[in-house]
């Protein structure tokens, strides 16, 4: 993957809050205008980590614009802003690095492309800080995500209503039946950062399609969820450049069955811990 991968993390500062990694690949006016945004809105509750690697030479011009951008945001911001430079390794190496630096509570993903509802951000970010240091601690966070098409007006919502217990914790016990094709996905779910630590997840680099892996090997470490009926993330679609274009996956069709050999994998090695679970083993089965 070529270009510059950006990690925003937006954790509150007493205690340490959520985070929103968020990975930016050649978006000159997004890593200027989108961050500048953020830093004024939430100077005083958010810590914003951008990482930004290094890219191919025919864009290099392009990068040096925008490595210098993120080193004056830091110095302009710098009790919100941390500037991060390495080697590019795709958006994997971004989550990677995103959640080796994490300092808040909570972890949220949000790619560049797309973008997040204030009204549902400020409604998460006080539901967060509700639930943190209660006597119950969450694991993962979900939330509806909407299906932004290009040049479409109306928009798709995934919501969760028939399938999660709303407004409180639950357990996967506590689940209903998830439908073929309505999982829960890199846009819906806000972890614990410590969870994804402690279950060891690092992505591949250079690989296309992880954000299926995201999803999927730290889910036998939940064990306390909650489900906010909020229409948080925009997922947008329809671009002819887009990973997940229907001729572009099938170019790189040997990267999905790499990202599902991997989750084969895991399933089989984390059998019994799965299995301990009834509904937890049959999502996970049903997700392959």
């Amino acid at each position: 993957m070529n270009g510059v991968d950006r990690c925003l993390i937006c954790g509150e500062v007493i205690p340490e809050g959520s985070q929103v990694c968020t990975a930016c690949r050649n978006k000159y006016d997004i890593v200027t205008g989108e961050t500048e945004e953020m830093a004024q809105e939430l100077r005083d509750i958010a810590d914003v980590l951008k990482i930004t690697e290094g890219t191919d030479t025919n864009i290099r011009k392009s990068m040096e614009s925008i490595l210098r951008i993120a080193d004056r945001l830091e110095r302009e911001h710098p009790t919100v802003i941390r500037a991060i430079h390495k080697p590019n390794g795709g958006h994997g190496s971004a989550v990677n690095t995103g959640i080796a630096n994490a300092r808040g509570i909570y972890f949220k993903v949000v790619d560049s492309d797309d973008c997040v509802r204030e009204d549902a951000y400020q409604e998460i970010l006080q539901k967060l800080h509700e639930l943190t240091g209660g006597s119950r601690t969450l694991d993962m966070l979900i939330s509806n995500f909407v299906y932004d098409k290009a040049a479409e007006k109306h928009h798709k919502v995934m919501h969760y209503r028939h399938i999660l217990p709303r407004n409180e914790f639950f357990t996967w016990s506590d689940i209903h039946h998830f439908y073929k094709g309505h999982y829960i996905l890199m846009h819906s779910v806000i972890f614990r950062t410590k969870l994804l630590r402690e279950c060891g997840i690092r992505l591949p680099e250079h690989t296309f399609y992880v954000d299926n892996l995201y999803v999927f090997e730290p889910l036998p470490y939940v064990k306390t969820m909650y489900y906010l009926d909020v229409n948080f993330y925009s997922y947008y679609i329809g671009r002819e450049d887009q990973s997940v274009n229907e001729t572009i996956m099938i170019g790189r069709i040997d990267q999905q069955l790499k990202v599902n050999q991997i989750m084969i994998d895991y399933m089989s090695e984390n059998k019994g811990m799965i299995s301990v679970n009834r509904k937890l083993d049959q999502y996970m089965l049903s997700y392959l």
